[in-house]
């Protein structure tokens, strides 16, 4: 019995074209198949996390567009854009404007909400929650429509009709919470070419047909979008005059800033008879000092600085080098919208405009607003500077790094100020580094490079200075995996930088490629991605101590096609209850994180036939709980007593009978070491109809991919389980698969030799349900099941495990590793053991 070890898989999954190239190196480090698995930084490979259901659209009918918003690393935003509309997502959910309480809902089709002076619009989206009786309304999202004051009708947001004649009747409670809105002027159309530049609290957009915007924050839920306004920040002098009024000197007054040095535009005129006259003016909030001007032939020329808000002209001598700022507004005309933006050496630069494609402009140095241009030209007034190429250069992209990078659709520039690098009207210096061309697909930075697709095409470049050639160098990263791009384009992509340094890349079918790009390292790994549905858009922003990646997926579920955010969730959990292996899902948490305590008495015994009373320190039970239960366990959760409740007497009393007989350490104590495990689990419409995956203390309780368990359905947004549990999630489920190469070695010929693979050896990590084979038909699974405790889920298993798999005789040698329950798999290296002859075998 001949074993191969293949102990990295950093190069990912690799084209066909190249399989017969075993003298490469890519090919011991690389897949024939690598799918919802990533690779790691390491070079081992995992399969992926789900993603967490945030919520649906504002209109799942129309294309929706993500924009990062990145004050801090603890201050981070989802914008969502849509036709019309912007709607915010703060720590994966919907920010919401305002809170009213219902006080009813009527079980008629539509339902009216009444809620008193709710100020509610047509059109506006509520979120539901807390509503006793009708509890079909919770936790769902509806459009308000035909509202008078006091009453409104809600209409289903979801994929479940809105049948009245199933639903409760409302006893009490509830409330309706809005989703904020901004209005904006961009439509659908629009979204796909939005541009956008941050700079602290503000963010500019820009794009062809649209005066340039800024969009502030100035709360969760209180945001403003306006044109731009373009001149100096400083107010002009007003009031003017002279103690000599008349003809004969004419007399204009700046003022400057206290905290930028910015000059105003200068003030109406006042005439003077003499020179020796007094001027006088309104004083200027914010201004330090005032510049003070005299009309020389036609020129007004400085003659000097007043300190406070007057001025005596003695005949100073003017100085005609020196004039007043003037106007200079050019973004006035559709045909000057610029639609790029980009801000470097404190500088706000735009581009490309339908009547100058090729033109780049910046403003004051240190002013983003101010375009204005002195006399004569300063080194911080704005910068203009056209690319001169042997072909019209339409500028795609500007971006800031060590030197200003201006990509075009037919070469990428590098933009210095000299031997200083510092850009200035009298230092502009463009150079062509390379002539590749870019996609209008926003480029990306990465751990200090800027990765760009390829205009006509979808090949993926990196963009880095290169210091023996000195210019700006770049590599094809999609070469060894080119039929991941063939015949597809890619419309949006994001690079998240932790854990594992990975670019996602949403494709134009709606499938998504990733790569795991490590520079120092030269890996740069790529792996396809399913997520069950069309993915439109990608965006990632800093979460906690990692990155989150956002996907906007265009789903058909029950019938209905929808378009949902959702998230990515960590692989980086402790804890196996905490781990999402699914898409779309929802969790149930009934563990106690707070002070409330629960207490356990009897009346009788401690025993599994004795009736229990359990008191609660705050509201804690509902008429619904029968059936569920209260677990109580030390602060080590090694010794635990599941009691099941028969009865509920009050919001904090209910009765039940314990699984076993109750430790002395539980018996009338007080205990904040406590979980509620519930039967059911409830607000799942986003996948009415869908039979889903679940997964319940770290055991999985349903997965339609595993005929080795129960099926579950969505039904009213409800799945029941077999038994309560304390942590559930629930989603879509995820197949997960790697496919090694064939069998071959660069020094010995194997791939004339017949192989037949009967064992598969994994070193793994932290990892459980995994399958092996050689083909679809012939998978077998690793059995792990140890001694744990009833109420434990299975230990993950770490380091070398082996599976015993029937292979066939064939020429390759290649195995199958899987994982279709929603559990991790981390696989390091795999070594496949069997037999190789000479001689062409028949059958098995």
């Amino acid at each position: 019995m001949s074993s191969f070890r293949q102990l990295s898989f950093s190069s990912g999954e690799i084209t066909p074209a190249v399989w017969g190239r075993v003298d490469l190196s890519k090919y011991s480090s690389g897949l024939k198949l690598c799918k919802n698995f990533i690779v790691m930084r390491h070079g081992g490979v995992a399969n992926r996390p789900g993603t967490r259901f945030v919520g649906e659209v504002s209109d799942s009918t129309k294309m929706a567009r993500f924009i990062r918003w990145v004050f801090s690393p603890t201050q981070t935003y989802l914008l969502e854009f849509g036709e019309k509309y912007m709607r915010v997502v703060l720590d994966g959910v919907h920010v919401k404007s305002s809170t009213k309480t219902i006080t009813g809902a009527t079980t008629a089709n539509p339902c009216v909400i009444t809620a008193t002076g709710h100020g509610f619009s047509n059109g506006d989206e509520v979120y539901i929650s807390g509503v006793l009786g009708m509890v079909e309304l919770n936790v769902r999202n509806f459009k308000v429509a035909n509202v008078t004051t006091n009453t409104f009708e809600i209409t289903l947001m979801d994929t479940t009709p809105l049948d009245s004649t199933s639903y409760g009747t409302y006893t009490s409670g509830g409330t309706a919470e809005k989703v904020f809105e901004l209005v904006t002027p961009y439509l659908e159309a629009d979204l796909a070419s939005l541009y956008f530049a941050q700079s602290a609290d503000i963010l500019e957009l820009t794009r062809i047909g649209y005066a340039p915007r800024e969009l502030k924050r100035l709360g969760d839920a209180s945001w403003t979008l306006s044109v731009i306004q373009y001149g100096a920040t400083i107010a002009t002098p007003s009031g003017l005059a002279s103690s000599a009024s008349g003809a004969g000197n004419d007399y204009k007054v700046t003022a400057v800033s206290t905290d930028t040095g910015e000059e105003s535009l200068p003030s109406t005129k006042t005439s003077s008879t003499t020179r020796t006259s007094t001027l006088s003016w309104t004083a200027v909030t914010g201004a330090s000092t005032y510049n003070v001007y005299i009309d020389e032939q036609g020129l007004y020329s400085w003659i000097g600085i007043a300190g406070t808000n007057s001025f005596k002209d003695n005949s100073f001598t003017s100085d005609p080098m020196v004039n007043p700022p003037e106007v200079r507004l050019p973004f006035n005309a559709v045909g000057d919208y610029p639609s790029v933006v980009a801000f470097f050496q404190g500088r706000a630069w735009y581009a490309n405009t339908l009547n100058a494609p090729e033109t780049v402009l910046g403003s004051k140095s240190g002013l983003r607003r101010n375009m204005m241009i002195s006399a004569p030209l300063k080194d911080n007034d704005p910068v203009t500077f056209t690319l001169a190429g042997v072909q019209v250069n339409s500028i795609r992209h500007i971006v800031g790094m060590d030197k200003l990078l201006v990509l075009t659709d037919s070469g990428e520039w590098a933009v210095t100020g000299g031997a200083s690098n510092n850009i200035t009207p009298f230092a502009i210096d463009p150079a062509e580094h390379t002539r590749n061309g870019t996609s209008s697909l926003r480029p990306l930075v990465a751990q200090g490079t800027i990765l760009y697709v390829q205009a006509r095409g979808s090949i993926v470049r990196d963009l880095n200075y290169d210091y023996q050639s000195a210019g700006y160098r770049g590599n094809e990263l999609s070469i060894f995996s080119s039929h991941l791009f063939d015949n597809y384009t890619l419309k949006d992509w994001t690079y998240q930088q932790t854990p594992d340094s990975i670019v996602w890349a949403a494709r134009s079918d709606g499938k998504v490629i990733a790569m795991t790009y490590i520079r120092e390292h030269s890996v740069f790994g790529w792996h396809q991605h399913d997520f069950g549905g069309s993915v439109e858009n990608v965006t990632s922003i800093p979460a906690g101590k990692g990155d989150r990646v956002f996907l906007l997926v265009k789903r058909t579920i029950n019938g209905k096609s929808v378009r949902y955010i959702e998230y990515l969730e960590t692989r980086l959990v402790g804890d196996i209850r905490d781990s999402v292996f699914m898409d779309s899902a929802l969790s149930y948490d009934g563990r106690n994180t707070g002070t409330g305590t629960v207490t356990l008495t009897t009346g009788g015994g401690w025993t599994q036939t004795d009736t229990l009373t359990i008191t609660s320190s705050a509201p804690l039970f509902v008429s619904g709980d029968v059936g569920n239960q209260i677990w109580v366990y030390d602060t080590a959760e090694t010794s635990l007593v599941r009691v099941t409740i028969a009865s509920v007497t009050s919001s904090t009393v209910a009765s039940g009978t314990p699984h076993k007989t109750v430790p002395a350490e539980f018996q009338a104590v007080a205990t904040a070491n406590w979980s509620r495990a519930a039967d059911q689990i409830v607000g799942l419409w986003h996948l009415e109809g869908e039979e889903v995956s679940i997964l319940a203390d770290g055991n999985v309780a349903a997965n339609p991919l595993n005929t080795g368990y129960v099926v579950k359905t969505v039904i009213n947004g409800i799945i029941t389980l077999d038994r309560p549990s304390v942590v559930v999630h629930v989603g879509l489920p995820v197949q997960a698969d790697i496919q090694t190469l064939d069998i071959d070695l660069p020094n010995v010929v194997l791939t004339d030799k017949d192989k037949q693979v009967g064992k598969v050896t994994l070193k793994v990590e932290t990892s459980r349900g995994i399958l092996a084979g050689v083909d679809d038909a012939n998978m077998y699974e690793l059995k792990i099941r140890d001694n744990e405790f009833y109420d434990d889920p299975i230990n993950l298993a770490t380091g070398n495990v082996e599976i015993n798999i029937a292979g066939q005789w064939d020429n390759q040698g290649s195995v199958i590793v899987r994982q279709i329950d929603p559990l991790p798999l981390a696989v390091l290296s795999v070594v496949p053991s069997g037999y190789i002859t000479g001689a062409k075998k028949r059958g098995k």
